[in-house]
């Protein structure tokens, strides 16, 4: 299997990465999306959250009685803290109770080829020559050159990443995480190739994606340069 770089046909912002890979069609027994992701928590131990958690609609978050809450949506270019109060979350948007709510949009470029919904590459910065058809091809591109890896919550996970640009995918890295995230701690990642990493945990389905680094990525610290998601 062999991947080609090719031309640039521009980057998507991170929210428009994850909006059009939430996109993707879901059977009513599938486990709920995520609807954000926590950027930043600060004096709110009631809340139980952690930097880039997951966050699901119908969740409530306690921030009594000045605690702080950012949080990336996924289906939108906006970037909302929360301070103080109880804050309900919906699917782009949140109800907040007795603290206030700052919204700013994040830089959320879009590629300036149009495809139609069915053939949508969700977060292609790079075209490549795949052995997929146009439209399966899903590659999320980020600045950081050490991206760190979010998943649903559950038991203990292993990952590896691998170079796809070899014949078999050649593995670079493996490492373990008790917690839903893990930075890359393996050598050095070749910007604009393309990687797969892979979490496994017990009893779980297995989670992929297919990412690479751009560190002329033109977008501003935070979950939108560093973060690569899965399970979405």
């Amino acid at each position: 299997m062999r991947y080609t770089l090719g031309m640039r046909v521009g980057t998507k912002g991170f929210a428009g990465v994850l909006a059009l890979m939430l996109a993707t069609v879901a059977l009513a027994a599938d486990p709920p999306r995520p609807v954000g992701l926590v950027e930043a928590v600060a004096n709110a131990p009631a809340a139980k959250l952690s930097r880039f958690d997951y966050l699901y609609a119908g969740t409530t978050v306690d921030l009594r009685p000045a605690g702080a809450l950012t949080v990336a949506w996924f289906d939108n270019c906006v970037v909302e803290t929360f301070t103080g109060g109880q804050v309900r979350l919906e699917k782009a948007r949140a109800r907040v109770t007795g603290g206030k709510a700052e919204r700013r949009m994040r830089p959320c470029p879009t590629s300036a080829v149009k495809l139609a919904p069915s053939r949508t590459e969700a977060g292609v910065a790079i075209k490549r020559v795949t052995p997929f058809a146009e439209g399966q091809w899903r590659e999320i591109t980020v600045r950081a050159e050490r991206p760190t890896f979010v998943w649903p919550a559950g038991s203990e996970a292993s990952v590896v990443v691998s170079f796809l640009d070899a014949n078999p995918k050649m593995p670079v890295w493996r490492g373990t995480s008790t917690a839903s995230s893990l930075t890359y701690a393996g050598p050095r990642l070749a910007p604009g190739a393309p990687y797969e990493v892979r979490v496994e945990r017990a009893g779980a389905p297995v989670l992929t994606a297919v990412f690479s680094i751009d560190p002329a990525l033109a977008v501003e610290d935070g979950s939108a340069a560093e973060v690569v998601p899965l399970g979405l």
